[in-house]
């Protein structure tokens, strides 16, 4: 997961007019390269977390007193900080979209457990509308 990290991290932050044209992607540079790697970089950090659960579930861990429903929920509140910390500055759309896709994955998969869903949907509501507040944001500003 480090050389995927240290690789996107690389990879220019802004890509508006604003910035030096050294310092921007390409249209076929995001579609070649930043895309591929926001994907592969969302997904493992989604797995690295699914992960870790499950290496603790099966060395006995009980969650000390917390409740699992508890647990989960605080994996996607940790999940969502990820994601924002790095969609946020890049306006990764791309990242941010794989991230809401397993937010409703989640959701759907505890449609019965009301409190689970609930907080997967709206977390992935409101990274969708942080990031369209945040994109208006810096178009307003380009202008």
């Amino acid at each position: 997961m480090l050389p995927l990290l240290g690789a996107y991290l690389r990879l220019p932050v802004r890509t508006n007019d604003n910035t030096p044209r050294s310092d921007r992607l390409t249209a076929t540079q995001k579609l070649l390269i930043r895309n591929p790697l926001s994907i592969y970089l969302a997904w493992i950090s989604g797995a690295t977390i699914v992960n870790g659960a499950i290496a603790l579930r099966s060395w006995g861990w009980n969650g000390w007193i917390i409740n699992p429903a508890i647990w989960t929920i605080i994996m996607i509140l940790i999940a969502a900080f990820i994601t924002t910390a790095a969609t946020y500055p890049r306006l990764d759309f791309v990242y941010g979209g794989v991230f809401v896709w397993a937010m409703v994955a989640i959701a759907v998969r505890n449609q019965n457990n009301f409190i689970i869903a609930g907080v997967a949907i709206g977390v992935a509501i409101a990274l969708i509308l942080l990031l369209l507040s945040h994109s208006f944001s810096a178009l307003s500003r380009s202008e």
